[in-house]
């Protein structure tokens, strides 16, 4: 506002007023801007974690097909239990 030459004070309420209007309409526009991209991203984030997800049932499945034979381990130097 100061770079325009205004020589009535109705003029420069005039400048003032529509320089408000458009800081207003700009700050809207910016706040549906963000929305939108916050919106894009948890879009693409909730991709990736069903992925994630995915990937790891399919390695519990891995693990639970595999089944490893239970074997005990005898210490030779356990002596048990000792009697008086």
């Amino acid at each position: 506002m100061r770079e325009r030459d205004l020589t009535t004070l109705e003029d420069m309420q005039k400048n003032t007023v529509s320089v408000e209007a458009n800081l207003l309409a700009k700050r809207a526009r910016m706040k549906t801007e963000k929305k939108v991209t916050i919106k894009e991203e948890a879009s693409s984030s909730d991709v990736k974690a069903d992925h994630i997800l995915r990937k790891l049932e399919k390695m519990f499945d891995r693990l639970t097909i595999v089944d490893k034979p239970e074997t005990t381990i005898i210490n030779p130097n356990f002596r048990g239990q000792q009697q008086p």
